[in-house]
C-alpha cells in the first residue's frame, strides 16, 4: 500500500477544510467577539475547536448534523444556548444606563433629537428602544437637524428605526424592550460613546 489509507485521507481533507472555515470565520469576525454556536457532528466540533484558538465558541454548541434540521429548528436550538448571554448583556447595559443617568452623566441621553444625530455620527454605544414605538420625522445630516412630524409621509421615516439601523451599522448595541422594562418613559434612550 502506498500513501494514506482512505480514512487517513478523509481526515486530512477534513482538517484542511476546517482550516479554511476557521480562516473565513476569523476574517469575518475581524477581532470582534460574538456568541458563536457551532452546529456540527461531534468529530467536527472537536477538530474545529482545536484549530480555532482565537475564536470563542459556545461551550456546548449543537452536536448534530445541521443538514438534519430545518432553518427554524436550527435557529431555535442555537438561540436557546445564547439567550442567557443576550439577557445578561441587556441587564448589564441597563444597569450602566441607570448608573450614568443617576449621576447626570451626559453620556446617558433621553433627548430624541440628540440620539438620532448621535446614531448617525457613530456616537451611540447602546440604544434602548420601546417595542412597537414609532416617531416620525427626518434627520438632515448636513445641518445636523432633526424634524419631528406627527404622521408618516413619503418625505419622512421612523426615527427610531433610523437610530437603530445607524447604531447597528456603526458597531453599537440595540435592545428592544417592552414599555414596562424601558429605563425611562421615552420611546428610546441611549448611552453615548463620548
Amino acid at each position: 500500500v502506498f500513501g494514506d489509507t482512505p480514512e487517513e485521507q478523509r481526515k486530512t481533507q477534513l482538517i484542511e477544510h476546517l482550516r479554511r472555515v476557521h480562516n473565513a470565520l476569523e476574517q469575518h469576525l475581524n477581532g470582534t467577539s460574538a456568541p458563536i454556536v457551532l452546529v456540527a457532528p461531534p468529530e467536527i466540533h472537536g477538530h474545529l475547536k482545536a484549530l480555532a484558538t482565537g475564536i470563542e465558541f459556545h461551550d456546548d454548541g449543537v452536536q448534530m448534523d445541521p443538514v438534519a434540521m430545518d432553518e427554524a429548528e436550527l435557529h431555535a436550538r442555537a438561540y436557546e444556548l445564547v439567550r442567557p448571554v443576550f439577557a445578561q448583556r441587556r441587564a448589564d447595559d441597563l444597569d450602566r444606563f441607570r448608573m450614568l443617568a443617576g449621576a447626570n452623566d451626559p453620556r446617558a441621553s433621553l433627548a430624541l433629537a440628540d440620539i438620532v444625530s448621535a446614531a448617525r455620527f457613530q456616537r451611540v454605544d447602546t440604544l434602548f428602544v420601546q417595542e412597537g414605538a414609532s416617531v416620525w420625522g427626518r434627520h438632515d445630516p448636513n445641518e445636523d437637524r432633526v424634524l419631528i412630524e406627527a404622521e408618516p409621509s413619503p418625505e419622512n421615516e421612523d426615527l427610531i428605526d433610523y437610530a437603530a439601523v445607524h447604531t447597528l451599522v456603526n458597531g453599537g448595541n440595540v435592545h428592544v424592550l417592552p414599555l414596562l422594562e424601558m429605563p425611562r418613559d421615552a420611546p428610546m434612550v441611549a448611552i453615548f460613546r463620548y
